[in-house]
């Protein structure tokens, strides 16, 4: 576990399917909302910063993931989403699964960053989520994240 958390500098990478993710969400964040890419600040720091109207900032870290469902977060990633989760901020790991067989998208999955390590040992299979978003009803999300902490 001490390789998961270990806290070496990388710089940080843009996916481009990752990227993609991106784009898609952004074109579903409704009115109102502040949205800012912020992955290059430094390693292990969250894809995005989320403003709700109401000004309750939430941190994302975006993912696609294909196949066995392996969500691949660095070390830095993970000790940034644990650390914050431990305090209860609102900071998550938001998954798009991608199913193999069809190439098309299969639900988005929100966790919340004290699960970073689960998902990193164990991926999605043994991973609950806090939110499955299976019907493109992206509304569900951002009900969610709106919520009071």
């Amino acid at each position: 576990m001490s390789n998961i958390l270990s806290s070496q500098n990388q710089k940080p990478q843009t996916n481009p399917k990752e990227k993609s993710f991106y784009k898609l969400f952004k074109r579903n964040v409704p009115e109102g909302w502040f949205i800012r890419r912020v992955e290059d600040i430094y390693a292990g720091f969250p894809d995005i910063l989320l403003s709700t109207p109401s000004g309750i900032i939430q941190q994302l870290e975006l993912k696609v993931v294909t196949g066995a469902g392996k969500v691949k977060l660095s070390p830095n990633q993970v000790a940034y989403l644990t650390k914050m989760g431990a305090l209860n901020a609102p900071v998550y790991c938001l998954v798009r699964f991608i199913d193999n067989k069809t190439l098309r998208e299969s639900d988005w999955r929100l966790f919340h960053g004290s699960k970073a390590v689960s998902l990193k040992l164990h991926g999605l299979a043994k991973t609950e989520p806090d939110l499955l978003i299976a019907d493109k009803n992206y509304a569900k999300l951002f009900d969610f994240l709106s919520r009071d902490f």
